[in-house]
């Protein structure tokens, strides 16, 4: 079902812009199908449609926006042509990556063990250590050591928060081969764990 989705979401991105409406539809089709993953999908397709706007504040400072910093100047952090985030990465490649790791996990019994919810502002710095300190962090090594879906799809979103934020930058050398997270210059330096703003994930 997922596989067939995906499909049928490029498609549907390759149609002209006056062509919005199916992709509302495409999101209906699969809440309707019971996907599990279809909310993480809705919220996908709501976050391909402020693309175009994201693309226009491109130039403009988004870490100072969206993420506390210590009481220091922001500068602009610049970022070569030959670099990738979501602006020219798809965020398609971003699910199709997604649900390969979905369809590696494998469940495990529980034994009446209550889990406890990781957050997005938990699974966000979680990753931005990861990154800070090894540099360069295969996107499939950050779901490793998941053991329940909540916590690869929370991990996942966290990652598309952090390439909104430019804090990461997301390369690929070659299709099919896994996608590779680096530091966006210093950003990842600059993020105090205390003063991450969740409010945009309630």
């Amino acid at each position: 079902m997922m596989a067939s989705t995906l499909a049928h979401l490029k498609s549907r991105m390759l149609l002209p812009r006056q062509e919005a409406a199916p992709l509302e539809a495409s999101e209906a089709a699969v809440e309707e199908a019971n996907d599990p993953r279809a909310e993480l999908v809705r919220r996908l397709l709501e976050y391909q449609k402020y693309k175009d706007a994201a693309e226009q504040l491109a130039r403009q400072d988004l870490l100072g926006r969206d993420v506390y910093t210590r009481n220091v100047p922001v500068e602009a952090i610049p970022i070569p042509e030959e670099e990738v985030g979501l602006q020219e990465f798809s965020v398609l490649k971003l699910i199709e990556a997604l649900d390969r790791v979905l369809e590696r996990l494998v469940p495990k019994v529980q034994h009446e063990v209550v889990l406890e919810r990781v957050s997005l502002s938990e699974a966000l710095l979680k990753v931005a250590e990861r990154v800070r300190t090894e540099g360069q962090v295969a996107f499939t090594s950050l779901f490793t050591e998941a053991s329940t879906r909540q916590e690869v799809v929370v991990t996942f979103l966290a990652i598309l928060e952090m390439v909104k934020r430019r804090l990461i930058r997301v390369v690929q050398e070659e299709p099919l081969k896994d996608i590779i997270l680096t530091p966006n210059g210093d950003a990842l330096e600059r993020l105090v764990p205390t003063e991450v703003d969740e409010s945009d994930y309630r």
